[in-house]
């Protein structure tokens, strides 16, 4: 999938009780949420009994451009965002938790994507690369099997998203990613 399918699985999302899955070995799928994290029951007790609880992970919900910088504030952040790991590796050991966000990539008005840092700022992540120095669109997780590290402080993931409309090519593989 290079990112197509990834554009119906949002478009799903935005009306359904459903979760990302980016942080299992499999690749990346989008999961009822009656069936997040192996199966374990994760009821809208929001909706059913009007209960206040994170029952997702972060959303996007805006961006703004600051110079060299992109600002992308979330929806969903619970407690607030972190660096996650995901729950289950093939080896069954859980890797330990990353010092800097992955999966997100950054593109000028060339459209020509790159590998961006990124670090948590509240409830905001601040997007950039010395690649792209005049910023205009972001992605995160929009690739096969994607390198994401962005949860909620509850350990929900965050939902891969684009803030462009652009044909959906990914950014090139690198070592770091």
């Amino acid at each position: 999938m290079q990112g197509g399918s990834r554009t119906g699985q949002a478009s799903a999302a935005s009306a359904s009780a459903i979760s990302a899955e980016t942080d299992s070995a499999r690749a990346s799928r989008w999961r009822s949420i009656q069936q997040l994290h192996g199966g374990q029951p994760v009821q809208r007790h929001d909706l059913v009994y009007g209960e206040d609880i994170v029952y997702t992970g972060p959303t996007y919900d805006s961006m703004k451009v600051e110079g060299n910088k992109v600002l992308i504030t979330f929806k969903d952040t619970g407690s607030g965002l972190a660096i996650g790991t995901p729950p289950w590796t093939p080896s069954g050991k859980i890797p330990p938790v990353a010092s800097e966000l992955k999966g997100f990539a950054i593109a000028g008005a060339d459209k020509k994507w790159v590998w961006a840092q990124a670090r948590i700022n509240g409830d905001q992540v601040v997007v950039s690369s010395d690649q792209a120095p005049n910023p205009v669109a972001v992605r995160y997780g929009w690739a096969d099997n994607p390198p994401c590290n962005l949860y909620n402080k509850e350990k929900l993931p965050a939902a891969p998203f684009r803030t462009d409309d652009w044909e959906t090519y990914p950014p090139p593989r690198t070592a770091r990613n």
